[in-house]
């Protein structure tokens, strides 16, 4: 299989009501670093082109963000989790999220949502 043809993305998503994203991107310490707003969604994403990526993207997330401020984040924010999107041509995808990785996640105490989208191809 083409790795070139799986892509996606990671990101730490924080859902509220209200409009106070530079104070979340102040609380989890990413004020230099590029977050965007959808909606009422802070999202923190790091972008992937290539399966051997996915460790590395998700790493760079967590690796920057503390976990007592994800806590106090949970604490005043409706929703706080991480999500990971892939994107493929193919119909099948296989990916592995390496044991120290899925240990460094659990700490944060967090959802992590998971979405693929495959258009289907098949490798010849």
């Amino acid at each position: 299989m083409d790795n070139n043809r799986l892509s996606g993305w990671f990101s730490l998503i924080i859902e509220t009501e209200n409009s106070k994203h530079t104070e979340i991107s102040k609380l989890l310490g990413l004020e230099e670093d590029c977050s965007c707003i959808r909606k009422n969604n802070w999202i923190h994403t790091k972008r992937f082109n290539d399966i051997n990526d996915i460790n590395d993207c998700i790493e760079k997330i967590i690796s920057k963000v503390d976990v007592k401020n994800i806590i106090t984040a949970k604490k005043i924010y409706n929703d706080v989790y991480f999500s990971l999107y892939l994107q493929s041509d193919y119909a099948q995808i296989n990916f592995f999220i390496f044991s120290q990785v899925i240990k460094r996640l659990s700490v944060f105490d967090i959802d992590l949502n998971i979405s693929i989208l495959s258009w289907g191809g098949v490798d010849d």
